[in-house]
C-alpha cells in the first residue's frame, strides 16, 4: 500500500497503522527516536541519525544528523547537520552546525561546506 502512494501524510499513517508497525518499517510520526538505518520522519517526530543512517524528513519533523548520516529535508522540516553528515535541503532553511557537514541547498543552488570552525565554502 505505501509503495504505490506518491505522497504519504503523517495523519494518514497514524490513522491506518500503529506506532510499532511504523517503527518496524523505519517510519516515525511522533516522539523521539535514534536511528542508524534508513528511516522516514513525518509529523512531529524528532530523529537523531547516526553512523550511515539515511533519513527523509517531511512536514515539521526535526532531524539531527551525525557521523556520515544523510538527510533529505522537505516542507518545514528542521535539520541540524554535524560532522560528516550530508543534507539535501529542499526547505531553504538548513545550515551546517559543526564539523564537516555538507548542505546541498536547492533554493539558493549552493553547497555549503563547513570545515572545522573557520572555513565556509560556498559553491554556486
Amino acid at each position: 500500500m505505501l509503495r504505490t502512494a506518491r505522497i504519504v501524510d503523517a495523519e494518514y499513517l497514524e490513522d491506518n497503522f500503529d506506532e510499532e508497525d511504523l517503527a518496524e518499517a523505519g517510519i516515525y510520526t511522533q516522539k523521539y527516536h535514534e536511528v542508524t538505518t534508513t528511516s522516514f520522519a513525518y509529523g512531529s517526530a524528532t530523529v537523531k541519525a547516526y553512523d550511515s543512517a539515511t533519513v527523509k524528513a517531511y512536514g515539521s519533523a526535526t532531524v539531527e544528523a551525525y557521523d556520515s548520516a544523510t538527510v533529505k529535508a522537505y516542507g518545514s522540516a528542521t535539520v541540524k547537520a554535524y560532522e560528516n553528515s550530508y543534507v539535501e535541503d529542499l526547505t531553504g532553511n538548513i545550515r551546517p552546525q559543526s564539523g564537516y557537514a555538507v548542505i546541498k541547498d536547492y533554493y539558493n543552488h549552493k553547497i555549503y561546506i563547513k570545515k572545522g570552525r573557520y572555513q565556509i565554502i560556498e559553491v554556486d
